[in-house]
């Protein structure tokens, strides 16, 4: 066989050396993402024109490119020899490496899509401070929650998840809860008969059971108010000087009394407290003369001549739209709470039920707080006056067991098609209001993967890792250095290094997203970067580019998006990784696979493995599925999310 001549080339290591590129047009490439060799070999003609490159000289310069790195054939033996360099990086989880063939390997994309469980856009939520629309919640905003203990306590928001949703939704409902949501939605149940604790499971897992209950007794412990009294939030306010008599739970009578019935009377340009409701007269006599306060009788009204008394008792309102309880009033314990609970409801029919009206939103807010610490459920029904049109609530409050659940009355399956929501938060769980009724249910939550991968890159070859950088585009938000923080002490690596060498930058719309990755060749190269993270790959274009009109426009923009990205993989000898949304699937109603990734056959094709992470019944445990792979077989493990970050699961737990 004759011996090859391999013809002399230049090499350029720089665009700027290339022959007939200019300072000028050396700019204009860089500008638009083209900085490197590499980049310039894998461009189109297109592409350069934008930087007012003609077709013939973009030909000529692409070519230059692509003789400056050999771009060639070779052989299947050669590329055996070839791939023998491609890398694996580990996830932390040798049963998950074992799935994937030995961890995630570098020259290709890989693809971890998962849903979320969401609320229709009716839903409210429900925080420390009152109903609140779930279009105003914001990141570090506080909702109410449940700790581990099963306590209310307040519960940090750390995402806030709103995607267009067409499929099934579960509808869960009954007197005491009211829940619209997707079937892999997270809820607080207990079969029947099960001696189990409640556990997280998704709403479809809830429709398989015959019966149970849903969470909705919680443990509240508030501080101890003393005995006589204490007020709060009236700054310069005079207390008599015998306030020493005054008791806690009295006042707190005469509290309720005033928020159902009082008001501020006016006379002779005086202000005093003055309580008309019916019956309770006597009662507020009775008060009164308990705690020796100077009041008369003024034909249905009991007038109280006590300035500071006046005073204080604004703090709660002076008209009926207006009342409320102030939070540190909310924040007693519960033995208190029940005195001023007591004074305001009546009770509805027999049993451990009871019933309570107002025409203040403030004041409706305040009792279903109120009424969940004492260990009640709530809802109320909203009626508009035919006189002045202004709003008031019958509120209701049942004590027993509660959150009892039946399949054949309790549940209906609908097809939904609009808005849906979640959120993510400290406890894993918030409460919502919908048609007037509180719930409680599990949050939302995305892999943390990209987060893992972001600190393993930085391990040794012999530990898994590849010994680089990690470069991480957020199109969501999501990334959290306090997560990065505990991965690395739990894998006894320097925080602040390994937090130096993760290059971050947030995308903020579709096109910021592709100029950020255009631009990435650069940063690659003089950072040892050996991880791509895209988190989430279709975020942007799921929510810009809506409608069918708009689907080609959109499945171009992301076919090329992912081109860019398989380059910058095989060129640089990387492990590139995206996260995906997903969308329904209403012919597969209960199956674990009731979704599919958002992209279509475009992110199909160019994601050469693909795993679905779903939720399962085990509390932080997760199901990886390897959906699609050109080599390996489909097949799937399971996975703990802990503190210190991915782990195996020792033990599966069963439902």
């Amino acid at each position: 066989m004759k011996q090859k001549i391999k013809e002399k080339k230049d090499v350029f290591t720089d665009i700027s050396e290339l022959p007939g590129v200019g300072p000028a047009t050396a700019e204009k490439l860089k500008e638009i993402g083209y900085s490197t060799i590499e980049s310039l070999a894998t461009a189109t003609v297109a592409e350069l024109e934008v930087a007012g490159i003609g077709e013939k000289r973009a030909l000529e310069l692409i070519e230059l490119a692509r003789q400056a790195i050999e771009v060639s054939w070779v052989t299947a033996k050669e590329l055996a020899a070839i791939r023998s360099s491609v890398g694996r990086l580990s996830t932390s989880s040798k049963a998950l490496d074992a799935l994937i063939g030995g961890g995630i390997e570098t020259q290709s994309i890989t693809e971890f899509f998962g849903e979320f469980g969401c609320h229709s856009a009716d839903t409210q939520v429900l925080t420390p401070h009152g109903v609140r629309d779930w279009r105003e919640i914001e990141v570090g905003d506080v909702v109410l929650g449940v700790d581990r203990t099963g306590r209310l306590t307040e519960s940090k928001v750390k995402r806030v998840y709103v995607y267009h949703y067409i499929g099934p939704m579960m509808h869960l409902v009954s007197g005491e809860y009211d829940l619209l949501v997707t079937p892999n939605h997270r809820m607080v149940f207990k079969p029947a008969c099960s001696l189990m604790p409640y556990r997280y499971v998704p709403a479809a897992t809830v429709a398989e059971f015959s019966s149970g209950s849903l969470m909705s007794r919680f443990v509240y412990e508030g501080y101890t108010a003393p005995e006589r009294l204490e007020v709060h939030n009236c700054p310069g306010l005079r207390l008599p000087e015998d306030a020493d008599r005054l008791r806690t739970d009295r006042l707190l009578r005469l509290i309720g009394l005033y928020i159902s019935g009082g008001f501020i009377h006016r006379l002779n340009d005086e202000e005093r407290v003055a309580i008309r409701t019916d019956g309770s007269i006597e009662l507020a006599r009775q008060y009164l003369e308990d705690q020796r306060m100077s009041f008369r009788v003024d034909g249905d009204m009991v007038i109280i001549d006590e300035q500071w008394l006046t005073e204080y008792l604004k703090i709660y309102g002076t008209a009926g739209e207006d009342k409320t309880i102030p939070s540190e009033v909310l924040s007693m314990d519960r033995r208190h709470l029940s005195v001023i609970f007591e004074t305001l409801v009546r009770r509805s029919g027999s049993g451990d039920r009871f019933v309570y009206r107002t025409k203040s939103r403030r004041m409706r807010d305040a009792m279903l707080l109120l009424g969940l610490k004492l260990g009640y459920t709530a809802s109320f029904i909203t009626r508009e006056l035919p006189s002045s049109g202004r709003e008031t609530y019958e509120m209701y409050f049942t004590g027993g067991h509660g959150g009892h659940w039946e399949r054949s009355s309790n549940l209906e399956a609908v097809q939904y098609r609009g808005t849906v929501w979640c959120l993510e938060t400290s406890t894993g769980n918030f409460f919502t209001v919908r048609n007037g009724t509180v719930s409680f249910s599990g949050n939302s939550g995305k892999s943390q993967m990209c987060h893992q991968l972001c600190v393993n890159v930085q391990m040794p070859p012999e530990k898994g890792g590849l010994g680089g950088a990690a470069l991480y585009i957020d199109t969501e938000n999501t990334f959290r250095i306090e997560r990065i923080e505990q991965m690395a002490k739990a894998a006894g690596l320097d925080f602040d290094e390994v937090a130096e060498r993760i290059i971050y930058s947030e995308a903020y719309n579709s096109d910021h997203q592709i100029l950020l990755l255009e631009k990435a060749d650069k940063i690659i190269k003089e950072n040892n970067v050996r991880l791509v993270v895209i988190d989430s790959l279709t975020a942007h274009f799921r929510s810009e580019y809506t409608g069918r009109e708009m689907l080609a426009e959109r499945q171009q923009k992301l076919n090329k998006h992912m081109h860019r990205l398989g380059r910058l993989a095989r060129a640089f000898n990387l492990v590139a990784v995206v996260t995906n949304q997903v969308m329904a699937r209403p012919d597969e109603f209960f199956s674990p696979i009731a979704v599919s990734p958002v992209g279509g056959h475009i992110v199909g094709h160019t994601s050469h493995t693909r795993l679905h992470i779903r939720k399962t019944s085990g509390k932080n445990v997760r199901v990886v599925r390897l959906v699609s792979s050109p080599y390996l077989p489909e097949g799937e493990v399971l996975i703990k999310i802990t503190e210190k970050g991915i782990e195996d699961a020792d033990v599966p737990e069963k439902r």
